[in-house]
């Protein structure tokens, strides 16, 4: 962004381009009398306006020569954007976004997207101001802008979108980190939507170059022991039967999940929950920085706290089958009703991030799909690759043994497939994806060997 803190008020110029945008901005109530954002004004709109710029810009005639034109257009540009931060300043002090003279913004928009496309301003200008606007408006408003953003976008990155990219980029991610992924879902989701829109497919804007970790991404847990209880070894889980009559509540109350597993050799036992739980999430530290598991110590500990997860998970598996089946044989008629209540958890689960309250975790590790969330990673190290495999047969395995397990572990593969050809991608310095269409005549000669090939 060119500095223009040497100018100000008493600069000809300045007053000069100030006057000639609000001259457009009454202009434009004229040509475009109602207060929504639709219809955009274009340059035909505003072409008395531009024929006007070279009596305050000399070298904004097509015509002009200078051997210092370079220097003489970096002051236009820093004139023009120090009188636009001054109009757009003054209309956002004084009107609301909800107010319909709020169009009088959009519409000074539009003329900034005409002198962007006529190289009569900094490229950027406009999205600096939909920055500063972006910051002081509320969820709420922030949602009108988009509406702007959304009606223009084949407009405003038409041209010059590599001066663009930067300050669009930083926009839309700091808008992303003040809305909530659970609450503002809708909202996120147009905000991608757009920055996919900006940029090309190969665009390397969104490649991590660097290879950078989100390091950011905490998962916070509690780290203290819990008390010694007679019920933290077992692990309760809901049955169809406890919809029976309060006459069998007692009977269908008493089934629960044991980490006791007294039939097994002790260093085969599954963890009880309490201590379980500061294991299970301690994972995500690995999982969002993998290079800590080049130091043995660190992955010494990935090993026995994944492995111990999935001992849980297959205590948990197993004994809500044997249970699942049990009640099955005993209430047919609660099966349809118990499957209707899976599917309607199943399309309206939204969890961006789940729960690590200790008085949640029994809960959490009798819900088949967050189970199926903790173990969806898995270790990559290459000095461990016997046990990586071994490792991803068990996981693939516990993936597959529900009535859904293989279409999820499908969905899996597909997602991990995907990533690494991207990282694929990025390895290879990002190579076009865009393939130029076949020329008509290598589209003849091929139509030509097929059809001696067919003969």
């Amino acid at each position: 962004m060119p500095s223009a803190k040497h100018l100000d008020h008493e600069v000809p110029q300045v007053n000069a381009f100030e006057a000639l945008l609000r001259e457009a901005l009454v202009h434009a109530q004229s040509v475009k009398p109602l207060t929504t954002i639709e219809p955009p004004l274009t340059k035909t709109d505003f072409e008395h306006f531009l024929a006007q710029l070279p009596t305050i810009f000399p070298c904004a005639h097509p015509d002009y020569v200078s051997e210092n034109l370079a220097s003489e257009k970096a002051r236009q540009y820093a004139v023009v954007e120090t009188a636009a931060r001054n109009v757009f300043s003054s209309l956002v002090a004084g009107t609301s976004i909800d107010s319909p003279e709020f169009v009088q913004i959009w519409n000074l928009f539009d003329f900034l997207s005409v002198l962007s496309d006529s190289e009569q301003c900094d490229a950027a200008l406009l999205f600096w101001l939909v920055e500063e606007l972006l910051d002081s408006q509320t969820t709420e408003g922030c949602r009108k802008i988009f509406d702007f953003l959304e009606s223009r976008r084949e407009q405003i990155i038409a041209q010059h979108l590599n001066s663009k990219k930067l300050v669009i980029l930083r926009s839309c991610n700091d808008l992303l980190r003040r809305l909530s992924r659970a609450e503002d879902t809708a909202f996120c989701g147009r905000v991608f939507i757009f920055m996919f829109q900006c940029f090309p497919l190969g665009d390397r804007s969104s490649v991590n170059l660097r290879g950078e970790y989100h390091v950011e991404n905490v998962t916070t847990f509690e780290e203290t022991p819990a008390e010694a209880d007679d019920s933290t070894d077992k692990m309760m889980v809901d049955t169809d039967a406890d919809a029976k009559d309060g006459k069998e509540e007692n009977k269908s109350t008493a089934k629960a999940v044991s980490f006791d597993a007294k039939n097994k050799p002790a260093s085969e036992k599954p963890l009880d929950t309490n201590a379980l739980y500061p294991v299970f999430w301690s994972l995500q530290h690995y999982f969002s920085q993998p290079t800590a598991l080049f130091d043995p110590a660190n992955l010494a500990k990935f090993k026995a706290g994944l492995e111990a997860t999935m001992s849980a998970f297959d205590t948990v598996a197993k004994l809500q089958r044997n249970t699942k089946s049990s009640d099955e044989s005993k209430t047919p008629s609660l099966k349809r009703k118990h499957g209707e209540i899976d599917d309607d958890l199943r399309s309206s689960t939204n969890n961006p991030k789940y729960l690590t309250s200790r008085e949640l975790f029994e809960l959490e590790m009798s819900d088949l799909y967050f189970r199926r969330q903790g173990k969806a990673c898995k270790d990559k190290s290459p000095e461990q690759a016997k046990w990586v495999s071994a490792m991803k047969d068990r996981i693939v395995l516990y993936m597959q043994a529900d009535s859904d397990g293989y279409f999820f572990h499908r969905v899996i593969e597909s997602v991990i497939s995907r990533d690494k050809n991207w990282v694929r991608w990025k390895v290879e310095s990002c190579p076009p994806i865009k393939r130029d269409p076949l020329s008509a005549a290598d589209f003849a000669e091929g139509e030509g060997q097929r059809k001696a090939h067919r003969d």
